[in-house]
């Protein structure tokens, strides 16, 4: 299921024709409104294997708003376990 998540995401960033299919379909009442849409939705669409990197980032953030707030990460020490899946590591 996931990876068929992100097989659409990846065909909504590079497949024109999934586009000219959907535009019947949309409430666009412009070619310019539709082009928006279209943009802001390929914009959101992020089929990114996430790195270690990332993790590291996102420790790095959590340790920030820890540090600011503590009830920002509701008084936990930590990032959960889990909050990365490790299937999806790159």
């Amino acid at each position: 299921m996931i990876e068929a998540s992100y097989e659409a995401k990846r065909a909504m960033k590079t497949d024109d024709n999934l586009w000219t299919k959907l535009r019947p379909k949309m409430d666009a009442d412009t070619d310019a409104t539709f082009r928006d849409a279209e943009s802001g939705a390929i914009a959101r669409v992020s089929p990114r294997i996430y790195s270690q990197d990332d993790v590291v980032a996102a420790t790095a953030a959590f340790k920030v708003m820890r540090e600011v707030d503590p009830a920002s990460v509701a008084g936990l020490d930590a990032l959960p376990a889990g909050t990365f899946w490790p299937g999806y590591f790159q």
